[in-house]
């Protein structure tokens, strides 16, 4: 996978790393996560379950430090609130967003 993997989720587009790619694309260059940042975006965490490194589990707004699966880059109203939790039983457009994250996982 490229990192970032540019997506579409209700009309917004984001951008996707994951946890490895973010790590490296930093390691040769220590400006590159201010240098992607512009007026009006926020990171969000997408994380995954505790005993489910596979599947996302839920976005939370800004960068945290558990259970990180990836990073998206989007426009600040991406998600409404703090987070965004997948449940087994979501709407059409969080199931493809979590399938999409998940495609976007496993080939990185």
């Amino acid at each position: 996978m490229s990192n970032p993997t540019e997506f579409t989720y209700k009309g917004r587009k984001a951008l996707y790393w994951s946890v490895s790619g973010l790590r490296e694309l930093t390691k040769k260059n220590p400006g590159y996560v201010k240098s992607q940042e512009k007026e009006g975006h926020a990171w969000f965490t997408v994380h995954h379950r505790e005993s489910d490194w596979s599947e996302p589990s839920y976005i939370a707004r800004g960068a945290k430090l558990v259970n990180r699966m990836g990073f998206i880059y989007a426009p600040s109203d991406f998600i409404e609130g703090d987070g965004l939790e997948f449940k087994s039983r979501c709407k059409a457009a969080l199931r493809e967003l979590r399938d999409e994250i998940m495609e976007m996982e496993s080939v990185s």
